[in-house]
């Protein structure tokens, strides 16, 4: 099923609808193609007057197998290297404690009090879960995550150390005050530290990998995108058999077939309404992203609220809202979530990506580290009109993000 923009943005005209219908209808428009294949499933197992269109039996799909958590890798090298029980009691405690990032935010006194142990044991087993692999989990901040990867490195580097200690918050700001060492040696410090993990954990999982069902194709046209449907599962049909019970039988049986008709139909009408609006906020953001997408990306994002979205389109923003959760587009070779194409942050005039890529492109071209109420007047020199506040919100994001700002 295609849509071009022209036939995708004609949005229906507003009608009302029983309250049961207009639930149904927006609860079938939160489900993604996968989700809605278990709806039909359900309907036709309760609906004795639907069945599937045909007996063929749709395409499945493998589930991923669960891959090896942050938890049990650790554990598995901890029951390897400690011996004493009661000491690796506390370190287990400690590992399947770790964020996803490998961060401990438990605080000593209820670690402690939760395993009955000392204060020494608790540094004992600290010290033993900061010596797995990957480096730098167990750290109870930033600061302490980068040293440990340092430590891990032999010789370590002094000067690095000394600046994730005590300046971090300034190197993230681009404000280094000055160390006793030349600038050639700074710059070789802050690059080390730049090539270090802020989240050494994150490359575990506690959950299974989904398998990705995309419900949206973009195509290129000569240049121009059109939208369509995919992966959608075939619609259910009424029974031939319907309109001959409700001329037959007693009139409860014909009450029971009228009301599983009725909800039959609600059921369709949902279905062709999920279908619309999705292609109709699809289609909709996918033109006005149009360069982003036609560059391979390398034009940023356009400002695009949701909100937006659905003043445009004359949509109220939950059913915007619903339209876009959990659903992927698959387009030149990449899958990526429909969210993906909105933004949020940023100004009126750039987005967030664009603001980010402009912070990067001003403190790559400067010969030394601009301060944060300089970045913010060449950006508005370019037309964004940014606080220094806001500079120093989005250096500390990118550093939280894992790329530690110019």
């Amino acid at each position: 099923m295609k849509l071009g923009y022209t036939g995708a943005l004609a949005t229906p005209r507003a009608q009302a609808v029983p309250v049961a219908q207009a639930s149904l209808t927006a609860h079938l428009l939160s489900c993604n193609a996968a989700q809605l294949r278990e709806e039909i499933s359900e309907l036709i197992l309760q609906n004795p007057l639907v069945e599937p269109l045909s007996s063929e039996s749709e395409p499945s799909f493998p589930a991923a197998s669960a891959p090896e958590t942050l938890g049990e890798h650790l554990s598995s090298q901890l029951r390897i290297n400690v011996t004493d029980r009661e000491l690796l009691q506390v370190c287990l405690f400690l590992v399947y404690s770790l964020d996803r990032n490998g961060y401990l935010r438990e605080s000593e006194e209820d670690v402690c009090r939760l395993c009955g142990c000392s204060r020494r044991t608790f540094q004992r087993a600290l010290a033993q879960v900061q010596q797995l692999e990957p480096t730098g989990v167990g750290a109870r901040n930033l600061s302490e995550c980068l040293c440990l990867q340092l430590l891990a490195r032999q010789p370590a580097d002094e000067l690095a150390l000394a600046i994730c200690r005590h300046h971090l918050e300034e190197l993230a700001e681009g404000c280094l005050p000055p160390l006793g060492r030349s600038q050639a040696e700074v710059d070789r410090a802050v690059s080390l530290i730049r090539s270090l993990s802020p989240r050494p954990g994150s490359q575990f999982d506690s959950s299974p990998v989904p398998f990705l069902l995309p419900d949206l194709r973009v195509i290129n046209q000569d240049g121009q995108l059109a939208v369509e449907l995919e992966n959608q599962p075939q619609v259910p049909v009424l029974s031939p058999q319907c309109a001959a019970l409700l001329h037959h039988g007693t009139e409860q049986e014909k009450q029971y077939i009228r009301e599983h008709l009725a909800s039959a139909r609600s059921f369709f009408f949902a279905i062709r309404q999920r279908s619309s609006s999705l292609l109709t906020v699809a289609s909709f953001a996918i033109r006005h992203q149009e360069d982003h997408l036609l560059s391979r990306r390398a034009v940023p994002l356009s400002p695009l609220t949701m909100t937006d979205t659905a003043q445009a389109l004359s949509l109220s923003i939950s059913t915007v809202s619903r339209a876009v959760k959990d659903k992927y587009v698959r387009y030149d070779g990449h899958i990526f979530p429909l969210r993906a194409l909105f933004t949020s942050g940023g100004t009126a005039a750039a987005s967030r990506q664009q603001i980010v890529q402009s912070i990067h492109a001003i403190c790559g071209a400067s010969p030394s580290r601009l301060s944060d109420q300089a970045v913010a007047a060449l950006l508005r020199r370019q037309g964004i009109a940014i606080a220094r506040r806001t500079v120093n919100k989005y250096r500390r994001a990118i550093l939280q993000e894992g790329g530690l700002d110019p």
